[in-house]
């Protein structure tokens, strides 16, 4: 027993290195050094597999004994002629009884019962199988939250170093009596705003660090080496949707366990149906008379009789086919549902991939282009501090847009290749033009309860992420 207890503990530890098998090719997502060896310590650390692998083993243990026959029964009596004294050996109809009966159920029953536990234990697996998605899309997903920080961190660097080009422009323009006290006020406040949701950024990067060591298995504040580049949210090509929803019913989790829920209700009116017939009840029996006596034997065969088949049997059989029923519309509702999450999903990524292309063709370059221009004319004078103020909140609302942008692919992408089923964020479309009116007219700070980020912390495995949102201010 002890040998089987450790073999099913080995089991377990050699199962934390290999969760599942490789996704299929149209799902698979890219991942460097750092990442990979993230999902694998998650993988090994999380305790939520632990348990998904102790109850696939547990279900797997079930299997023999529910096709086994059932216990046996031994029987031991005494038959006695009369009740003066004991009789054994000198009356011939007394002796002791020794009997065994064996319960034997009709053919195809066991085999049947048997199939049931078989395809519970392979449900276990499909539960597995989720579980060890949801945790690799929550490390993706904790991995890209923390680069798109960091991101935003080098975003504020590089703005904080054109209002300190600005600050100092407007503290000559002061000096020489061409230039407003208000507006190097102005260019001052506009660096304290920045450096203000620098902090709160800061904070948001140490929480996503958090967030992904804690789903590691790791001390919260080891450092993680992730680059701040936005090369790094770049989305991979990806293959043609058809390729894609084939991939995602062949290997979903959720399918799987409706097709074996359905075989699993096939069985079920299969066993109903052999229930209407009777088990069989064998007996052999010794009767030991003492004495000069021969002993006795019996044996005897028995049935069941379903004489309540009409409220018993046949309700069992007519409740499985409706819940064979039951099972097939699931099935059909979960295609149709996968099917709808693919193609919400791919849509949303080809308005993506358009909106991201505009920015890298042009879009960036012209706010960068303006910004410039409007920090060189302020400088030589001939543009107000307002046009300044104005050309760079449209700078930072464009290079925010377009980090929230390449965020928001990944995390389609992180759950298309975890096969989630819950629906992809609806986009905002609005066809006001956005207010100008510079980053003088932003709050020093975000409305108490706001977040900095996107996201303080990973979204859960498994969940579309919520539309992208821009820094506070924007």
């Amino acid at each position: 027993m002890r040998s089987r207890l450790m073999g099913l503990a080995l089991a377990l530890i050699a199962g934390a290195s290999a969760v599942r098998a490789e996704p299929p090719a149209a799902l698979a997502l890219p991942a460097d050094s750092l990442l990979a060896a993230l999902i694998a310590e998650s993988l090994a650390a999380r305790p939520e597999l632990a348990a998904a692998r102790a109850e696939q083993v547990a279900r797997e243990e079930r299997v023999p004994a529910a096709g086994a026959l059932p216990d046996p029964m031994l029987e031991v009596g005494l038959q006695n002629d009369g009740f003066e004294r004991l009789e054994i050996g000198s009356m011939e109809q007394s002796s002791v009884t020794l009997m065994a009966a064996q319960t034997l159920p009709w053919p195809g029953k066991r085999g049947l019962r048997e199939e049931a536990a078989a395809l519970a234990a392979q449900s276990a697996a499909s539960v597995l199988e989720r579980a060890a998605l949801d945790t690799e899309a929550a490390v993706r997903g904790a991995y890209l939250e923390l680069r798109l920080a960091r991101a935003r961190l080098a975003l504020l660097a590089r703005l904080q170093s054109l209002w300190v080009q600005a600050t100092a422009v407007a503290e000559a323009r002061y000096a020489a009596g061409t230039g407003a006290q208000l507006e190097l006020l102005r260019a001052q406040l506009e660096g304290s705003r920045l450096a203000q949701r620098r902090a709160l950024l800061l904070a948001a990067e140490r929480q996503q660090v958090q967030a992904l060591n804690r789903l590691c298995g790791r001390p919260l504040d080891t450092p993680i080496a992730i680059g701040a580049e936005p090369s790094g949210l770049a989305l991979a090509p990806r293959p043609a949707p058809a390729e894609i929803l084939a991939a995602s019913r062949a290997a979903s989790p959720e399918l799987a366990a409706a097709r074996l829920a359905l075989s699993a209700a096939e069985s079920g009116r299969a066993l109903a149906a052999r229930e209407r017939w009777p088990d069989l009840v064998l007996k052999a029996g010794l009767m030991p008379r003492g004495g000069d006596f021969d002993p006795m034997w019996t044996l005897s065969l028995g049935a069941t009789l379903p004489l309540f088949a009409g409220r018993k049997q046949n309700r069992l059989l007519a409740a499985s086919e409706a819940e064979q029923l039951a099972r097939r519309h699931e099935l059909e509702a979960l295609e149709q549902a996968l099917a709808l999450r693919v193609a919400e999903r791919e849509a949303l990524l080809v308005a993506l991939a358009e909106t991201i292309r505009l920015y890298e063709t042009g879009l960036l370059q012209q706010s960068t282009t303006l910004t410039e221009s409007a920090l060189a004319g302020y400088a030589a004078g001939t543009l107000g501090f307002a046009a300044l103020a104005e050309a760079s909140a449209g700078r930072l609302a464009d290079e925010d847009g377009y980090l929230a942008s390449l965020a928001e692919a990944q995390r389609l992408a992180i759950a298309a290749a975890a096969i989630s089923l819950t629906p992809a964020p609806t986009p905002g479309v609005s066809l006001a033009a956005p207010a100008m009116g510079g980053m003088a007219a932003m709050p020093a700070a975000p409305a108490r309860g706001e977040a900095m980020t996107d996201q303080a912390s990973p979204a859960p495995p498994g969940a579309a992420s919520p539309a992208p949102t821009p820094m506070p201010g924007m």
